[in-house]
């Protein structure tokens, strides 16, 4: 973060593309909530339709046609301009996919339920035991074997007590009494859970090579599946997500970022052993500094708090699951609380190299005008898998009541959001004494890992 962020020509391009996207879209809404009399006979709501390329993707073949200058700069994808156009027409609207219904009618309760069974709440809960073929089972043999056989070579270990030892220098949540291992089941011949967790993100290759990491240069044309584990051994060891620095405390002491509660689940008739863990996620309560120190807190708090919901789901599961569901509440966030472009790619790069299926679903509340906007810059850099989790509550206060009984278990749904739960944020009692405690490094050592491990710098 100390040196500037430079894009090529490609992502330049992405960019203006985008922020002319998201200007033309936002003024477009903005229409329609500013005259909702007119738009009830004349506007309707606008969808524009996203063309922007992503940066990642190959150039095409270059044309034979001469553009003027500000065509070569960026050419306005033809989307946008239908887009505008539709504002003055009058067109049936359509549900975004992924987003929830916000049909408020009483009678269509049991349609709601339904919908929300077969759209989201699958991801909701998970069975105990994640049930592996024989294929399978040998594939994680094979990742097991290379994995430990790439420590040797690199000389990180000699032997089978070092091994177990060095496992347990990465431990979730430390070396605190509620950590619990991160190579879990333990011993040389365990890892089957966290093992698991990425070969199904890299959909189980049986010839053994993957492109996970993708956001590593290393991984994009293929790399051994061993890879990703040793990667984030390297990144559990230098940046130590189980650990908090002093400004790190401080930047959460509005309740940024902290975990609550589990989820209920089908799966198991006591919700507290086998329900998701809950983290709670409001983007308006970061202080507001926009320095390179202040991102490097806010990337550090929400790091920290997957790393505690993880563990403690694999704490109440006795290591069956280590899952987690979030709520994402756009309440008290505005546009100049948006982080830079390049703090929001190095965020999601960590949480996704180095949290490989931990996400149950998300759900969005309070979504504003700003949240829009944070999502669609969010968008391109998301895997579809995740996109598919991601679920936008309606406003209406009784359908949205409904559908967090199906993600909060009720005792946890807060009293902002209809529930009776009374719980309060406080900094000190949840890092230093309380059950999500998490131990404290000094400033200049949370930011050792931007030397140690540039690729996360």
């Amino acid at each position: 973060l100390s040196s500037p962020l430079v894009f090529n020509k490609n992502e330049t391009k992405e960019m203006l593309c985008r922020g002319t996207y998201i200007i033309l879209d936002t003024v477009a809404r903005s229409v329609v909530s500013i005259l909702p009399f007119v738009s009830n006979w004349i506007l309707s709501a606008v969808h524009l339709q996203y063309t922007c390329s992503d940066a990642t993707t190959a150039a095409s073949p270059p044309s034979s046609k001469k553009k003027n200058p500000i065509q070569k700069v960026i050419t306005i994808p033809k989307g946008i301009i239908k887009g505008v156009r539709d504002i003055f027409k009058k067109k049936k609207q359509t549900p975004n996919v992924g987003t929830a219904s916000t049909s408020s009618s009483s009678s269509s309760t049991s349609n709601k339920q339904t919908n929300l069974d077969d759209d989201w709440a699958k991801d909701v809960s998970a069975p105990l035991e994640y049930k592996l073929s024989s294929k399978q089972t040998l594939i994680i043999a094979s990742m097991r074997t290379n994995f430990q056989n790439r420590l040797m070579e690199e000389q990180q270990i000699s032997g089978n007590q070092n091994f177990v030892t060095r496992m347990d220098e990465v431990r979730w949540g430390g070396s605190n009494e509620r950590s619990f291992s991160w190579w879990y089941p333990d011993g040389r011949n365990g890892g089957a859970g966290l093992m698991t967790a990425y070969l199904k993100v890299m959909n189980w290759p049986e010839d053994l090579i993957t492109t996970f990491p993708s956001n590593n240069v290393i991984c994009q044309k293929g790399c051994p599946i061993d890879f990703a584990p040793a990667h984030t051994l390297e990144f559990r060891k230098k940046f130590k997500p189980w650990l908090i620095t002093p400004s790190t405390y401080r930047e959460n002491e509005a309740g940024l970022m902290y975990v609550h509660g589990h989820s209920p689940t089908r799966y198991h008739n006591d919700a507290s052993k086998g329900g998701f863990s809950l983290a709670w996620y409001t983007p308006g309560n970061r202080r507001k500094r926009n320095t390179d120190d202040a991102y490097e807190d806010y990337i550090r708090v929400v790091v920290n708090a997957i790393e505690t919901c993880t563990v403690d789901a694999l704490r109440r599961s006795d290591g069956k699951i280590g899952k987690c569901n979030m709520v994402l509440d756009f309440a008290g966030f505005g546009v100049s609380m948006i982080p830079p472009i390049g703090v929001i790619k190095k965020l999601l790069k960590m949480l996704q190299d180095h949290f490989p299926d931990r996400l149950g679903v998300l759900v969005i509340m309070n979504m504003a005008s700003a949240g829009q906007m944070i999502l669609k810059l969010l968008m391109p850099f998301i895997p579809k898998i995740v996109k598919q989790k991601i679920h936008v509550l309606p406003n209406d206060r009784d359908t949205q009541f409904e559908m967090l009984k199906e993600l909060i278990d009720e005792q946890y749904i807060p009293i902002r959001f209809g529930g009776a739960d009374d719980f309060t944020f406080d900094a000190k009692t949840y890092y230093d004494s309380g059950m999500y405690h998490s131990e404290m490094w000094s400033e200049q050592e949370g930011r050792g890992y931007t030397e140690s491990m540039p690729y996360h710098a």
